[in-house]
């Protein structure tokens, strides 16, 4: 089985996150129990953390069909009503980066998420009307690494709202120890453990490391931080990209996103969304109005490095 294509697909395999699991056990045993729909679910942290998985998972333990949907794929009101036609009773409808909705169809999912009513708009001017069509009961289950981009009214109609941390290193190498027992790897504790401290809490990071570890391991077994080194890993998880920013602000005192941009051939977004929280959580780097800095924490990486 393929290392990166590897998900659980019940609780009993999901690893780590053991009061979220429970929590969600709960709920879903209650909604069977009670042959109910679950409430809308939202879960929201960074990109990696099996935001995806658990929806699948939740569908599984219902019994139940989900469908699932890109944000940014719903471009129009017309591409909504086509998909909220499509559901049936009972169905899990997950939406993937919900905080890239359009305003109407936030406005649309009002009624929907509350009574399961479709309100449509008919007509134009003076002969328009509003017709409602009731929907099958649904669950809708959001997945956002902005929630703050998410209207109030909106987050406040969803009735189970989870945030996903990073992972733990032992619920890491507990994931790890998982997939190369599925996958037939041969890898010891003291590997795993490695492995572990060096991706950043995110389990997909982590299978992506795995992967590649595999790949020069299978060839030639070396120490495991030589074998890291040489995939681009570094201590913590940073990667060469991270170590490039590091270098480019250490020379500075201030540095603003557009000169980082600029000097890193890497594009503002990017920098922000997948390079900084991870050092700013380090206590690596600060930003503030006046652009980023590099701590005393962040040089004393880069002189040990």
């Amino acid at each position: 089985m393929d290392i990166l294509q590897l998900r659980p697909t019940n609780f009993d395999d999901f690893q780590g996150k053991t009061s979220l699991k429970n929590n969600l056990k709960i709920y879903i045993s209650n909604a069977i129990t009670n042959n109910k729909t679950l409430d809308h679910c939202l879960f929201y942290g960074p990109p990696g953390v099996g935001k995806t998985t658990i929806a699948k998972i939740i569908a599984n333990e219902m019994k139940t069909n989900i469908k699932i949907i890109q944000g940014p794929e719903i471009k129009e009101k017309v591409d909504l009503i086509n998909l909220l036609y499509s559901i049936k009773e009972k169905d899990i409808l997950f939406i993937d980066e919900i905080h890239s909705l359009e305003p109407m169809c936030y406005e649309m999912l009002y009624s929907v998420m509350e009574d399961f009513v479709m309100n449509i708009n008919i007509g134009k001017d003076f002969n328009a009307k509003v017709v409602s069509l009731q929907l099958p009961k649904f669950t809708i289950i959001g997945a956002t690494t902005k929630l703050g981009n998410l209207p109030d009214p909106f987050e406040e109609r969803f009735g189970i709202v989870e945030h996903i941390e990073p992972y733990s290193n032992k619920e890491i190498y507990e994931i790890l120890k998982f997939t190369t027992s599925k996958c037939d790897i041969k890898m010891n504790k003291s590997i795993l453990n490695v492995i572990a401290n060096h991706s950043k809490g995110i389990p997909r990071i982590s299978k992506r490391i795995l992967s590649r570890f595999n790949d020069h391991y299978s060839y030639q077994k070396e120490e495991p931080k030589i074998i890291l080194k040489k995939i681009g890993i570094f201590e913590l998880g940073l990667n060469s990209i991270d170590l490039n920013y590091l270098k480019a602000i250490n020379t500075n005192k201030k540095m603003g996103i557009k000169s980082l941009s600029q000097i890193l051939n890497i594009d503002e977004k990017t920098i922000i969304n997948k390079i900084e929280p991870y050092l700013i959580q380090l206590n690596f780097v600060t930003k503030d109005s006046n652009g980023r800095s590099i701590t005393k924490y962040g040089k004393d990486y880069l002189d040990g490095l």
